[in-house]
């Protein structure tokens, strides 16, 4: 089945607090959907080190506009792990 276009959402989520994404981007492609994902990681390195220590038990949780979890990675690692993904 083809790739349609469609809204998600990048909210960042740990034990005790969420940042929710409340606007989306509308992305055309499971290859748009991932580049994202490496440019909202790219930000937050840009606005300060990614330091495992500040940013352990966080995950980048991405939903739908339905709010069902199409992807989560882990962010306070070494590096972003994927420990779901339903993309189709």
């Amino acid at each position: 089945m083809p790739f349609v276009s469609r809204r998600f959402f990048f909210n960042l989520v740990s034990d005790t607090e969420t940042i929710t994404d409340e606007e989306g981007i509308v992305l055309s492609s499971e290859g748009d959907v991932l580049s994202h994902i490496a440019q909202a990681l790219s930000d937050l390195q840009r606005d300060g080190p990614l330091d495992p220590d500040e940013w352990q038990g966080w995950q980048m949780v991405v939903t739908d506009s339905s709010g069902r979890e199409l992807l989560r990675f882990v962010i306070g690692n070494a590096g972003p792990d994927c420990i779901r993904s339903s993309l189709n």
